[in-house]
């Protein structure tokens, strides 16, 4: 798979023009974000993440099997999470969950969302197809599958 290229030859120009605009973001423009930092990974991105307007997000090297779903509204996800986490499986050899079960898996990407900068998930048609259902939580969030404007951190599915 081809690497994200530093050759980028998109410019700081296109982030002051999305200000104060809405919608969503082109590949081009998440490309950007992820060469200014507001997305970005202690794993190198991969071209092959970047969709026409979204980004493939990955799993990271750990699942939790948890008691029950959870929003962690005014905490962090790491301390809900130590409250109802029953045991962890390495993913890293291709961990097998169980059906029906609950897991928390952290996000391999992590934003630093400017202001008025929000953004929503949403699970690729293979989950559906897989008969998984899934949703994205982020620290001191009230809703599944948003993240709120000037977030800074991680992402959980």
């Amino acid at each position: 798979m081809k690497t994200l290229s530093a050759k980028s030859h998109l410019s700081r120009e296109l982030v002051k023009s999305l200000k104060g605009k809405s919608g969503y973001l082109t590949n081009q423009s998440i490309e950007l974000a992820c060469h200014e930092g507001i997305i970005h990974s202690r794993v190198t991105m991969l071209a092959s993440q970047f969709q026409p307007v979204s980004l493939d997000l990955r799993l990271g090297s750990q699942a939790y099997r948890i008691q029950s779903s959870f929003l962690p509204e005014n905490d962090t996800v790491e301390a809900k999470l130590k409250e109802v986490k029953l045991y962890e499986i390495d993913l890293r050899d291709g961990g097998i969950l169980e059906k029906g079960a609950i897991y928390l898996i952290p996000i391999l990407e992590e934003l630093v969302f400017p202001k008025n900068f929000q953004g929503r998930t949403n699970p690729k048609s293979s989950t559906g197809r897989l008969d998984m259902f899934t949703r994205v939580i982020v620290d001191h969030g009230h809703r599944f599958d948003e993240v709120p404007s000037e977030y800074r951190g991680k992402m959980y599915l």
